[in-house]
């Protein structure tokens, strides 16, 4: 049997969301997970790969043991399995990427569109008829169980009673959908890309709006800066578009309920969910709090910080404030802790540097960051495969695989 290679492609990029998507208990099971990254080791076999390819795979191999090597040195002790499974999701994503070769962004809008499409069909029956999705999606058993955020899943289109107003899609909350959903507006608004892909836009923005997310939103307004910007012919139109863009999104901003009123809310709620965090097990608390809560441990060790099995083996020593069970809105902070002011700026510079390449546009590249920077405060998204394959977006030979439409399996 021949399998044409789009496909199987297309497959891979699906799996590379689906992955990140933490939405099912399949989407988390690390052993599925490797089962399928030793599948998609297979395929590379199979089809064939030249020197530059494994180069650059042993590169990034070496540097995963020595990344893993440097945090056992200098912790006490460290979870090798947190480190295996951090290291098995940045080879995944690799090899979906060059797998795709120089296809990966057109294939990621085409399942995106997809998943769009689904999510807001889902959307509209999980308005009209919430208690029948539920149950729907509760039969397959497959959904997240986690005290009251129960999830009732469908792998492609997910639904919770926490956010029965707000579109989820494939991922295991909106905010996360919406991260997703700015990554596909940035990739179809590369000025390396003609006009029918912008067209793609349009349900990206569609899915978006359905969020009703804060952080979603407020990145939504820097692309549409950018795009007014970019589109300028000169310097002077590109003032005059942005003194017509800026008051108009402050005026958004300001009248708008859940986005100023709810970081103005969320600010002000500090002192007393730090209070409650100290009483408290099993509590969640706010973004800011999260900071707050955070930054006594990051200042201990702020150049390399501990690793990414701080919370397995340190959150009880170090958070001696707080209840350990205390759930934290991680994001950006969380590379901080992590990997220190080096690893954080070494994150960024690295995508900063992919997103130029594919653009060849330093402004594009600059206004990429900042969105992927503002959504990854927000969202515990910073080492899922998605993000990871940002790493590595430019593929100079633009055939690290050899020629091939189909695979014999």
């Amino acid at each position: 049997m021949r399998l044409h290679i789009i496909n199987i492609q297309k497959f891979f990029v699906f799996l590379l969301i689906f992955f990140s998507s933490a939405a099912s208990v399949l989407a988390t099971n690390d052993l599925l997970l490797a089962a399928t990254l030793l599948v998609l080791i297979s395929i590379h076999l199979l089809i064939g790969f030249t020197k530059s390819f494994l180069r650059e795979f042993l590169t990034l191999f070496f540097f995963i043991v020595s990344l893993i090597l440097l945090y056992f040195w200098i912790n006490s002790k460290s979870e090798i399995y947190t480190w295996l499974g951090l290291g098995a999701k940045i080879i995944f994503a690799f090899l979906v990427l060059r797998l795709n070769k120089d296809q990966f962004v057109i294939n990621f809008l085409k399942v995106m569109q997809f998943l769009c499409i689904v999510a807001l069909l889902g959307y509209f029956i999980q308005l009209l008829a919430p208690n029948f999705l539920f149950s729907a999606g509760s039969i397959f058993d497959i959904g997240l169980k986690d005290g009251f955020k129960k999830t009732a899943s469908f792998l492609i289109f997910n639904f919770s009673f926490q956010h029965s107003l707000r579109n989820s899609g494939c991922m295991w909350e909106p905010g996360a959908f919406g991260a997703m959903l700015i990554l596909c507006l940035l990739f179809s608004n590369n000025p390396q890309f003609g006009y029918p892909k912008k067209k793609m836009s349009l349900i990206f923005v569609l899915a978006l709006i359905t969020t009703f997310s804060t952080a979603t939103y407020l990145i939504c307004g820097i692309i549409l800066v950018y795009i007014f910007m970019a589109n300028a012919k000169n310097l002077l139109y590109k003032i005059f578009n942005l003194f017509l863009l800026l008051p108009f999104l402050l005026i958004v901003f300001i009248n708008t309920e859940f986005l100023s009123d709810k970081i103005d809310h969320q600010i002000k709620n500090v002192d007393v969910e730090l209070y409650k965090s100290q009483k408290y097990d099993q509590m969640h608390t706010g973004r800011f709090t999260s900071v707050v809560m955070d930054y006594p441990v990051f200042i201990q060790r702020p150049w390399l910080g501990y690793g990414i099995d701080l919370k397995l083996i340190n959150a009880s020593i170090l958070y001696k404030e707080y209840d350990e069970d205390v759930v934290r809105t991680y994001g950006g902070t969380t590379m901080l802790l992590y990997f220190g002011i080096i690893g954080f700026l070494t994150y960024f510079t690295l995508i900063y540097i992919q997103f130029y390449k594919i653009s060849n546009s330093v402004s594009y590249a600059l206004f990429s960051i900042l969105a992927v920077l503002l959504f990854l405060f927000s969202n515990p998204l910073p080492f899922s495969p998605i993000i990871l394959s940002l790493f590595f977006l430019y593929n100079k030979s633009d055939s690290s695989l050899q020629d091939s439409n189909y695979i014999a399996i």
